[in-house]
């Protein structure tokens, strides 16, 4: 069973939304941060073969996601309360 390469899933995912979909640079821009967002998270995992990303695989990284946005949450509001009480 041949390999997928990640990378050149991304790129050709990339390539056809400004040039077939014709998509803004903008939302290119952001498309690519998000996949280098997952693909990082994907290395981080040893997970080199789209083959091997499965439910649990996406899953995590949403799960990721969200408790990182709410530590980020966590944190400004904790800092404000801080500043407020200052």
């Amino acid at each position: 069973m041949e390999k997928i390469d990640l990378i050149q899933i991304k790129e050709y995912f990339l390539k056809s939304i400004l040039d077939q979909k014709n998509y803004s640079k903008k939302t290119f821009e952001n498309y690519n941060r998000d996949l280098n967002k997952f693909f990082k998270f994907l290395n981080d995992y040893k997970i080199k073969d789209i083959k091997k990303i499965t439910k649990e695989t996406v899953r995590l990284y949403f799960l990721k996601l969200y408790m990182d946005n709410f530590i980020r949450r966590c944190f400004r509001k904790c800092f404000a309360e801080l500043i407020k009480k200052s």
